[in-house]
């Protein structure tokens, strides 16, 4: 979902605050920069963001699965704050040592086939958190491509507010043409400033 307002302004605002903290300290530390931008957001100005309740919630779930995650792909962006957590989650989930992460700025279709010409097979995690109306041609594409298996999770974001009625009609009646989905919501609660709920679709079968 598009943030409302003038967020072009909102995220240059927002870089220049966290790089005026310590760069030092900063520097490799995932969690710092998070600390930075949860401070701008809870003392500055109110940015909607993929809440700290929202990330707990989801590593809660995906720490259930028995294959613990590697490939995670976010389609969609606002400050980054979710892109800067998923390395640490899933290092944590999977006991690594390290995590590599690629940020591309192109159409979501485009990302998603170069992600497949540039050889991943399958993506783990796929979290929604663009524009609602491209959530189910999005989870289609990934389909067509086969970059889904059984066992891959759907996170996706606003399916409450603004609402993603047509993704939650697709994947909550089963799927189609021999995918299967289970799906459950998980609400956060705890703001009325935005979306509190954490929805997740397990793919249970592939054609």
């Amino acid at each position: 979902m598009p943030p409302p307002g003038d967020y072009h302004a909102d995220a240059v605002a927002l870089h220049k605050y966290v790089m005026s903290k310590d760069q030092l300290q900063l520097m490799n530390n995932p969690q710092a920069v998070l600390d930075a931008i949860d401070d701008y957001v809870n003392n500055v100005k109110h940015l909607m963001i993929y809440s700290d309740k929202k990330l707990n919630a989801t590593e809660k779930a995906l720490a259930t699965l028995d294959l613990k995650p590697k490939v995670l792909v976010e389609l969609g962006g606002y400050v980054g704050k979710s892109a800067v957590a998923w390395g640490p989650m899933l290092m944590k989930l999977n006991t690594a040592t390290d995590s590599t992460s690629s940020i591309g700025i192109r159409e979501s279709g485009e990302s998603l086939r170069r992600l497949k010409e540039e050889g991943i097979e399958h993506i783990d995690v796929l979290f929604l958190d663009h524009w609602e109306k491209f959530y189910v041609p999005d989870l289609r594409l990934c389909e067509e491509l086969s970059l889904l298996k059984p066992g891959s999770v759907i996170v996706a974001d606003n399916t409450d507010m603004p609402g993603a009625p047509d993704y939650l009609k697709y994947v909550e009646g089963g799927g189609e043409g021999g995918w299967k989905y289970r799906c459950e919501s998980i609400e956060v609660g705890g703001s009325t400033k935005g979306p509190s709920i954490v929805h997740i679709a397990y793919c249970e079968a592939t054609p």
